[in-house]
């Protein structure tokens, strides 16, 4: 067995030794004039680490070049079909297979890169994906493949989507996401990914947008516990980094809430108990993210005949940093220009934490404004 078989066959293991039945033929010396046809049939068995509750595929061996056909890989939530031709005199596996396994799962069968790459992606149970395209072990610049993938529960950190889809491009050390498309708590998130793997710390670019998100399970998913705050966001942000370096995160974009509630929000929480019942039920704000926190200067939510207008950060550790007031009837001619002042009156600073945020009055005493 040359180098290069060993380095494509030693990575498969077998709990029973596989069925097969071959026609053999050629000279055992000279690898290129060894030749057989076999069918193939194993029980459960792995390759890379990926397990299989089956295998099979039709084998033709010419000239050092394996063509398998007929390739069916079986796993407990769906099986992987297609076929692939090995070259090991140019130490490349070329490929085109589609099925219904998991994707992060069996991104291995591709290499540890695949499956680092596919690793954070969590996958439903339904899944309808393909996959075509080169492995060079040689030189993994030379590595190249598309994918289209189909998801019903796709999920990533504590974030899930009905139904999400994606195209995959593989090329010169880069992935990129293209057109993803996501059915997202109500409404949808679109957009596009690029990850570049040149270096040591690979780097990110995500574009997105949302349209018609509904607040209230979005916040209990990232909160990791029920939020009493609703409305329909939409938005679109740019964000880059590079690796899991939160320093090197920065961003910017823009979001609006309309059709909500918005005193629970625990930036705004402390309005309620001086405003009373007045509703809030539309936000807008642009937004930079850098130094590891989210940054607005121009957070504004709108109630009845006020407006409460915000500026400061959130950090990534969940700390609050902000300055509220509430200005009432600004958009009213001749009396807008109390305004300011009533503003200034009921200005606070919010601190603590997103779980539990504190309030102070910044220009009256806390005896005349309530304070937490």
């Amino acid at each position: 067995m040359t180098p290069m078989m060993r380095q494509i066959v030693e990575p498969a293991w077998f709990e029973s030794p596989p069925h097969i039945v071959a026609k053999v033929s050629g000279d055992f010396v000279d690898p290129d004039a060894f030749a057989y046809d076999a069918r193939l049939e194993a029980r459960r068995c792995s390759y890379r680490g990926v397990g299989l509750e089956g295998a099979s595929a039709n084998l033709q061996l010419r000239q050092s070049q394996l063509d398998v056909q007929d390739l069916r890989l079986t796993r407990r939530e769906g099986e992987l079909r297609g076929t692939l031709l090995a070259d090991f005199n140019q130490h490349r596996v070329t490929f085109d297979v589609s099925g219904s396994g998991n994707p992060s799962d069996m991104a291995g069968l591709l290499g540890e890169k695949a499956a680092r790459i596919m690793a954070p992606y969590r996958f439903g149970p339904r899944t309808d994906a393909n996959a075509r395209g080169v492995v060079d072990f040689d030189d993994p610049v030379e590595t190249a493949w598309v994918s289209h993938v189909v998801n019903e529960g796709f999920s990533y950190w504590r974030f899930t989507a009905t139904r999400a889809q994606a195209s995959l491009v593989f090329t010169n050390n880069s992935l990129q996401i293209n057109d993803f498309d996501a059915d997202f708590y109500g409404g949808k998130l679109q957009g596009r990914a690029v990850f570049t793997f040149s270096k040591d710390n690979p780097t990110y670019d995500f574009i997105f947008s949302a349209d018609r998100v509904d607040v209230q399970p979005l916040l209990s998913a990232a909160h990791n516990h029920p939020s009493k705050v609703t409305g329909v966001l939409a938005g679109s942000a740019q964000i880059d980094g590079q690796g899991a370096d939160l320093a090197a995160l920065k961003g910017r974009g823009e979001l609006q809430v309309t059709d909500g509630l918005l005193w629970e929000a625990p930036l705004f929480g402390i309005l309620s108990r001086v405003l009373g019942n007045t509703k809030a039920t539309s936000a807008k704000a642009t937004f930079a993210i850098a130094d590891q926190a989210v940054k607005t200067d121009d957070l504004q939510i709108a109630a009845g005949a006020f407006t409460a207008s915000s500026h400061g950060q959130l950090g990534f550790d969940g700390r609050l940093d902000f300055r509220v007031e509430a200005q009432f009837l600004r958009a009213w001619p001749a009396i807008g220009w109390v305004s300011p002042i009533i503003g200034k009156l009921l200005e606070y600073k919010v601190g603590g934490t997103m779980d539990a945020p504190t309030y102070r009055a910044v220009n009256l005493p806390k005896e005349l404004l309530p304070n937490k």
